[in-house]
């Protein structure tokens, strides 16, 4: 078959046809290179990798280099080698085996109760004693959603006279239940009708939002709240709105309210606020929830004002970055180098999953689709929104993704690696039951088979007898390089200087005999690394004034 296909051949064929298909896929080999982990924080460069810069790529060729241990970073792919400090095992998942933990239940319920408007404020853990939380009933309900709405009109009120602008987003705050033990300290007197019922850490909330906005400001923002003295503005604010049967009081940051026994008792926001709808008496008016709608939204990649300004607000807020780029965005989450393919049922190529609650944007993942699997490379969201447990949360809804899809072949959802040495990366294999790829023999081992060979804090073989030493410095098996592949004269040659492609056997006849043999050499190291198929299905570029 000819292989002079030119490198701008369009094949974009999504569901893996049979033969050669035309050259779609063009790599650049940047070889091995070095960097600071981001993982062990070690400030030495000691996170190793191969690299290639991609210009474009087949979907079914991303999908094989992923099953061989690669990874894309915007356009650019990278393979860690096995002395790089902290091993990564790609990781997947078969949906149609999904078994949810107690916890992954919790945060679809805890989301579906906040879309219901039963979840109120930040946190609802049960554990932590917190009031959407707890089996309650529809009259503490609403108890706490009065007092929640009180707490942000004072908020908002405090905004106005500390002169903080109206763009400044309020956390989500909350209330929750006072625990025995702290009630019997904060009751000034045993006797009293008044008891310590529910409290609130929105002043910590709004001083630390507040401090995080300066510095995504750039210090522009100079003003400095202390918890304390807001908590006490804050109080007098709501004293003033004077709600029905409720004391409130600032203690140490905290707001707390004392609630009459006849408070207790009211079941709406109306009720605690002293007014009384038609048709209802006094105490029986229906409890106030505000339903809210999730709309999730897959876009092709593509750069979004809206997005880019999640992300930043994400960076600063969440990982405490001082500068965040637009430039540095684009290049990460929004660069992709896959070829966007249409099937008859699935679209195939790199996205934008959006999170919009009532129309607001909340989360976003990245993600590829690809012939046999979502792959997740990345999400960034709201931190006012963090009591939902996003990150959790687009997982679960990217796993049922996988198991809506119509095509056949779509059955994994890949979570990128699995870094056993950092704690923070281990939450992966919670989506059970996992699969961690073996980097020697390229064999998927269940992660229960896996785990105790990964724990030795090594890059290791998982499948067959472990050996260490079996490891190549690229993380593959060793290939005797004094022996050429008979098929190596088959890899498509892209020169740049002429923009055509040549297979490598043809190129011999052109160029100095000292040019191939290192060409050769090049050439066998990256045989090694993405295997006999792909080395001779994507065109491997080359800066040569050979035409």
């Amino acid at each position: 078959m000819a292989a002079s296909s030119s490198s701008s051949s369009g094949s974009s064929d999504g569901g893996g046809a049979s033969g050669r298909r035309a050259i779609t896929s063009i790599v650049d080999d940047q070889g091995v290179y070095s960097s600071r982990c981001g993982y062990c924080k070690s400030g030495r460069t000691s996170s190793v990798a191969h690299g290639m810069a991609a210009r474009r790529l087949h979907v079914n060729d991303y999908q094989e280099l992923l099953d061989r241990g690669w990874r894309r970073s915007g356009s650019f792919l990278y393979k860690p080698e096995g002395r790089t400090c902290c091993p990564p095992y790609t990781i997947r998942l078969k949906v149609d085996a999904f078994v949810p933990s107690k916890e992954q239940i919790r945060v679809r319920r805890r989301m579906n109760r906040y879309l219901e408007g039963d979840c109120i404020g930040k946190d609802d853990d049960a554990s932590k004693g917190t009031i959407s939380g707890m089996e309650t009933g529809k009259e503490e309900d609403g108890v706490s959603a009065a007092l929640v709405d009180s707490l942000k009109a004072a908020i908002r009120d405090w905004m106005v006279d500390a002169g903080v602008g109206s763009d400044f987003q309020v956390p989500d705050v909350g209330v929750r239940r006072i625990s025995e033990k702290v009630r019997q300290k904060l009751q000034e007197d045993s006797t009293s009708e008044w008891e310590a019922s529910y409290t609130s850490n929105a002043a910590f909330l709004v001083a630390s939002a507040l401090k995080k906005r300066r510095n995504l400001d750039g210090g522009q923002l100079a003003m400095e709240v202390v918890p304390a003295d807001l908590a006490s503005q804050l109080a007098a604010k709501l004293s003033a709105q004077q709600l029905s049967g409720v004391v409130v009081k600032a203690c140490k940051g905290h707001v707390n309210f004392y609630l009459s026994s006849s408070a207790k008792g009211k079941s709406s926001v109306a009720a605690i606020h002293g007014e009384t709808k038609a048709g209802h008496g006094d105490g029986e008016a229906p409890v106030h929830r505000v339903k809210r709608t999730l709309e999730v939204r897959m876009q092709r990649s593509a750069f979004d004002r809206e997005s880019f300004e999640l992300y930043k607000k994400y960076q600063v807020l969440v990982h405490n970055d001082k500068q965040v780029l637009e430039s540095s965005y684009r290049r990460f989450l929004v660069d992709s180098p896959l070829v966007p393919f249409q099937s008859a049922s699935t679209s195939y190529g790199s996205f934008h999953q959006q999170y919009r609650i009532d129309g607001r944007l909340v989360a976003v993942g990245v993600v590829d689709i690809l012939p046999k699997c979502l792959s997740s490379k990345y999400l960034f969201w709201d931190p006012d929104f963090a009591f939902l447990s996003l990150g959790k949360f687009s997982a679960l809804q990217e796993i049922e993704w996988v198991k809506a899809a119509a095509e056949p072949s779509l059955q994994y959802y890949y979570l990128g690696y699995y870094i056993h040495s950092c704690p923070k990366m281990r939450y992966k294999a919670a989506y059970a039951p996992a699969e961690l790829l073996c980097p020697l023999t390229l064999k998927w081992i269940p992660f229960d088979i896996a785990r105790p060979l990964v724990e030795t804090g090594a890059f290791v073989r998982l499948s067959g007898e472990n050996k260490q030493a079996d490891i190549t410095s690229n993380g593959t098996e060793a290939l005797e390089l004094h022996e050429t592949p008979k098929n190596l004269g088959e890899v498509p040659i892209l020169l740049y200087s002429s923009a055509r492609c040549i297979l490598l056997k043809d190129l011999e006849l052109a160029a100095p005999k000292r040019f191939i043999e290192g060409l050769k050499w090049q050439l066998l190291q990256y045989w090694q690394l993405v295997g006999e198929g792909l080395a001779s299905r994507m065109a491997y570029a080359i800066q040569s004034k050979f035409s």
